[in-house]
C-alpha cells in the first residue's frame, strides 16, 4: 500500500491527501483481487501494476526508481 499511497499523494496533488489516505482500507482488497505484476529487488516491492481483466486499475512505481531505464 506504500507505492500506491505515495503514488496517488504525487500524482494528485490536487485532491486532498486525507481523501487517499482514508480511501487506502477500501483499496486494498480490490488491489488483493487484481491481477498484479510485481517488480521486486530482493524482497521489496519496487512497482506493481494491477490489471481487472484486460484494463489497466492502477500502475505504481518506487519515486525513487521511476527514472530508471526498465520502467
Amino acid at each position: 500500500m506504500r507505492l500506491w499511497l505515495q503514488g496517488n499523494l504525487q500524482a494528485h496533488q490536487f485532491i486532498h491527501a486525507e481523501y487517499w489516505k482514508s480511501n487506502a482500507p477500501l483499496v486494498r482488497p480490490l488491489i488483493q483481487q487484481s491481477t498484479l505484476w510485481v517488480v521486486r529487488e530482493g524482497a521489496t516491492v519496487i512497482a506493481f501494476c494491477g490489471l481487472q481483466q484486460d484494463f489497466i486499475a492502477g500502475f505504481f512505481v518506487d519515486e525513487k526508481r521511476r527514472y530508471d531505464i526498465w520502467s
